[in-house]
């Protein structure tokens, strides 16, 4: 295990957690326990020991993998994969670290810890959660291996912080990668087609029937209209914090995240963006056509917990 000296950098942070661990009798733990310390050491074979700093947990164990995202995915993968009777949740943050070494052993600061930790505890049993931060992380570093991770919408964990997930899942990247493809596929179709259509009707409108059309004596030959122009359309920037339901004139456009633009006729028009719990915001804007117009909301956060609910929840 590398010692780096004190150094802040962004690193993945792996965490994997031993699901319902705290209710299995203590022989069972330790059982647990040596199992996946066997699996977390057999997996850090796909890690140069420089890049990593593992750290202990009491239901599991924590990685930290320094500068490379794509590691971290195929740490989590092999280290979380099953067939041993060890089910393991894992869960990858992304983000700023301070490292530093107390005399001992690395001492890493930051709440990516924190943060990997709750995803973890919102995976599904032998399965990967990351939050959105480590998968544009990965986007960025490996693009092929972000296709892995598929949307898995928001979710708040047990200190109530919401979090983007995404759920590891190599068939459903395959299909994404079909439905991709197959789409690019549909789109070089429909251009080839356009082509070859524009081409067969500039050839017949070059040829001398088409040139020659008779013109009855005495009567006029009307110019044919233009078809109408399309709306014009402005266009809504959306910014709105954790997530809410966005409605233009009372139809609903989806959430925002993801939703983060959408064009609508120009006019007048009321935009309304709700969240269970809180109070909705109401607009009325006046859209020009072409004009881009951007809406910004934070929704409050919920009240801070209790001194007394608190206290008592230490002793759940």
């Amino acid at each position: 295990m590398a010692n780096p000296r004190s150094t802040a950098a962004h690193a993945s942070v792996v965490f994997l957690k031993i699901p319902e661990f705290a209710q299995s009798p203590v022989p069972e733990q330790v059982r647990l326990k040596d199992r996946l310390e066997g699996k977390v050491a057999a997996a850090l074979a796909c890690l140069e020991e420089g890049q990593r700093i593992v750290l202990e947990a009491p239901d599991g164990a924590a990685v930290v993998v320094l500068g490379d995202p794509a590691a971290a995915l195929r740490f989590a993968r092999a280290s979380s994969a099953g067939g041993d009777g060890v089910p393991v949740a894992a869960g990858i943050s992304h983000g700023p670290v301070r490292v530093a070494e107390d005399g001992v052993s690395p001492v890493v600061l930051g709440d990516g810890v924190a943060v990997a930790d709750a995803v973890a505890g919102l995976a599904p049993k032998g399965r990967i959660a990351a939050t959105r931060e480590f998968r544009d992380a990965l986007a960025r570093a490996a693009p092929a291996q972000a296709w892995l991770l598929a949307p898995a919408g928001m979710q708040d964990d047990a200190r109530e912080r919401s979090h983007e997930l995404f759920l590891a899942d190599e068939k459903t990247a395959a299909v994404r990668r079909r439905r991709v493809f197959v789409a690019l596929f549909a789109a070089f179709a429909g251009i080839v087609a356009i082509g070859i259509v524009a081409r067969m009707g500039l050839e017949g409108a070059r040829s001398p029937a088409a040139l020659a059309t008779p013109v009855q004596p005495g009567k006029r030959v009307e110019a044919a209209k233009p078809p109408p122009a399309p709306p014009a359309l402005a266009t809504l920037r959306l910014e709105i914090r954790p997530q809410g339901e966005v409605l233009v004139d009372g139809v609903s456009k989806g959430k925002s995240p993801p939703l983060v633009s959408l064009q609508v006729p120009s006019g007048r028009h009321r935009i309304e963006v709700r969240r269970p719990g809180a109070s909705a915001l109401v607009l009325q804007v006046d859209a020009g056509p072409g004009e881009e117009l951007m809406i910004k909301h934070s929704f409050p956060a919920p009240p801070p917990k209790s001194a007394w609910r608190k206290f008592f929840e230490q002793f759940k």
